[in-house]
């Protein structure tokens, strides 16, 4: 899966349009199948980094 798809990917779940429709819209621009599960493995990264940003230190830095 190129990049481009995987971005797509991440836009459309973040909309909230739901795995089976990101799955079947990827493969129809891309022609490349990506499954239901590759699109939930995809936005758990997502989801990783997210949880990693919300839960950094916020100590190292002055705020007004």
């Amino acid at each position: 899966m190129t990049g481009d798809v995987e971005e797509a990917v991440l836009e459309m779940y973040l909309c909230g349009i739901s795995v089976r429709k990101i799955a079947g819209v990827a493969e129809a621009l891309s022609r490349v199948k990506v499954g239901k599960d590759a699109v939930s493995r995809i936005a758990r990264r997502l989801e990783e980094t997210q949880r990693e940003w919300r839960e950094r230190s916020l100590e190292e830095k002055e705020y007004p």
